[in-house]
């Protein structure tokens, strides 16, 4: 027994070689079309970038101000009343430390629960 192709599968070669053909033709086409447009991604590339700095450092100056009024803000308080400010920070600091304990210990318990269960 040959093995040999039959007409109808040398049709569907030849099919699908012309299609290829076509495919790659279209390709080049529009990759020659695209070759004139590069200078406009360009200028378009050129006006993101102008405009991304501009934001950036609208932004920049914008998170400076607001930090120097912040630092303002606590700061006379502070130098009125330095006791108060030292206890209050205490007070914030003590709170955290008892947060952190409380999860610290409820995560020793879940820890030891799994071992003996």
């Amino acid at each position: 027994m040959v093995n040999e192709s039959s007409p109808v599968q040398a049709m569907s070669a030849q099919r699908q070689t012309e299609r290829g053909d076509e495919v790659i033709e279209r390709l080049s086409r529009e990759l020659e079309r695209g070759g004139r447009s590069v200078a406009d991604d360009s200028r378009i590339a050129d006006a993101a970038s102008w405009a991304l700095e501009k934001a950036t450092d609208a932004l920049q100056s914008a998170a400076l101000y607001l930090r120097d009024q912040a630092s303002a803000m606590v700061a006379r308080p502070v130098r009125k009343d330095p006791v108060r400010a030292v206890l209050i920070a205490a007070g914030v600091g003590a709170l955290g430390m008892m947060l952190l304990s409380m999860k610290v210990r409820s995560g020793a318990r879940a820890v030891e629960r799994r071992v003996r269960g």
